[in-house]
């Protein structure tokens, strides 16, 4: 009891005179992996853990609920993350009656997206005679991607009406200002773009264009777009049970307040590279950057500076190593190693000497005094080769780390493939230093070993035996 009471005190010295209506802003912190650019807290989503996360969550709804008792009213609410989509339709549906606060004139701010101009003329688009700029999104993918599924299904249930001729005109807005446009050839252009692993999914099978991809769900993202998909369908369908004739009146009202109510707010970053220093004088909230999060945006910083000859082809180099980086640790199931890795890469590349790195509290401080900028004057061209080494062994040690981390997964050691005898070999061994216990002090040594000689299996092998051998007489010897 005390303890409440002493929270509640140094809540109310806080909020002060908060009186009225205010805004809210709630962080699921779940992803299914780590996208390149994002400086964000946030951890990937395991069974147990959001529902465990949401309990906490609502008693802190009902605590602050109870404390600003019921003169108070939430004006916006802005979902950030990690993904808020990581949560099941069932977890939006109990979550989002603690949040029901928000009134018809009343406005949601949806929350921040963070645009790039691309100019590459091979992905400009001509609809109605009128060419289109073409957009990246550096934040808020998964927000937007939402939105327009929600519009999606909303459209849908406006031609469904009968006899209603401004409910079809909106539904056919929606589809001109949102979804899709027709371009030369009378193909139809979605507004949208997803990742490459995703968009045929969410254009055949989401939206609906050109016909259904039989193929299904293949992966978790399907997974997480069908679900969206299929909780707005049950959303709406339950509503039309219950309301009846009121059903349309209802479904324009709801069109009304996402097309008019929900608000975000629009950054355009000059450059790509950017979009690094962008996320981390952004991040206020959460837990801070990791050495790799502050490392990739310091790079991107660079780039920004170096020109506009060779910061094009230096920031798309950044965004593909990170795209691997994140992608390969995840593969292993190791996204908890992101500065385990940097400290293996740089020991096994720049400097193994285990004392500097320590003296250094801020490890991404050491690599930024290695590039620094000051260092360089007038040898620009001598840092970009510099940071193109830093990039692309930093990108391979990421697959070789992920390889001793995960033996047993599947593509590890695929280089070897055309050896298959040695590469089974590779592997066994590799498992008896992790089941040994002393992984760590030998993986700087294989990583190197496998950027000098990267197709040669059979020396790889020799030092993983080696490492096997020497971690055996070790222990041999602290057990005699």
């Amino acid at each position: 009891m005390k303890k409440n009471s002493s929270r509640s005190q140094k809540i109310g010295s806080s909020l002060g005179a908060l009186s009225g209506s205010f805004s809210v802003y709630i962080h699921i912190p779940f992803c299914l992996r780590k996208c390149p650019y994002c400086s964000f807290f946030s951890v990937p989503s395991t069974p147990g853990e959001s529902e465990k996360y949401l309990d906490l969550l609502k008693e802190e709804i009902q605590f602050y609920r109870a404390f600003l008792g019921k003169g108070s009213e939430a004006s916006t609410m802005y979902f950030g993350g990690g993904t808020p989509t990581m949560l099941t339709p069932d977890q939006w549906e109990d979550l989002l009656e603690y949040l029901s606060t928000l009134t018809e004139d009343n406005e949601h701010f949806t929350g921040l997206l963070v645009l790039h101009e691309n100019r590459d003329p091979n992905l400009s688009v001509k609809t109605r005679g009128i060419r289109k700029p073409v957009f990246d999104i550096v934040d808020g993918q998964q927000r937007l991607t939402t939105i327009v599924i929600l519009l999606n299904e909303i459209q849908r249930e406006m031609m469904h009406v009968d006899g209603s001729d401004d409910l079809h005109e909106i539904a056919a807005s929606i589809v001109d200002t949102y979804l899709y446009e027709p371009a030369a050839g009378n193909i139809l252009v979605p507004k949208l773009i997803l990742d490459a692993n995703n968009n045929d999914f969410f254009v055949h099978n989401i939206l609906e264009l050109d016909g259904k991809d039989l193929q299904g769900t293949r992966i978790q993202s399907h997974k997480n777009l069908e679900g969206a998909r299929q909780y707005f369908q049950s959303y709406l369908q339950t509503h039309k049970e219950q309301l009846k004739e009121d059903y349309p009146e209802w479904l324009s009202r709801l069109y009304d307040k996402v097309a008019n109510q929900m608000k975000v707010m629009v950054y355009r970053l000059r450059s790509e590279a950017d979009a690094g220093v962008v996320f981390e004088s952004m991040n206020n909230r959460g837990k801070k950057p990791n050495s790799l999060d502050l490392v990739k945006n310091y790079l991107l910083y660079l780039a920004s500076k170096l020109g506009s000859e060779v910061s094009q082809k230096l920031t798309e180099d950044i965004n593909r190593a990170w795209y691997v980086i994140f992608e390969q640790l995840n593969a292993a199931g190791r996204t908890d190693a992101e500065d385990t890795l940097l400290q293996m890469h740089w020991f096994a590349i720049y400097d193994y000497d285990q004392k500097r790195w320590d003296k250094e509290r801020e490890k991404a401080d050491i690599i930024k005094k290695r590039f620094q900028l000051v260092n360089y004057l007038d040898r620009y061209d001598e840092l970009f080769n510099e940071l193109e080494i830093y990039i692309q062994t930093l990108q391979n040690a990421v697959v070789a780390f992920a390889d001793i981390s995960n033996p047993n997964r599947r593509g590890a050691f695929q280089i070897f493939e055309s050896n298959p005898i040695t590469q089974k070999d590779i592997v066994k061994y590799n498992n008896k230093i992790i089941r040994l216990g002393v992984l760590r002090p030998f993986t700087p040594l294989l990583i190197a070993v496998r950027l000098s000689l990267p197709d040669d299996s059979q020396k790889y092998l020799e030092v993983v035996k080696l490492c096997e051998l020497f971690e055996v007489r070790v222990l041999s010897l602290i057990h005699i």
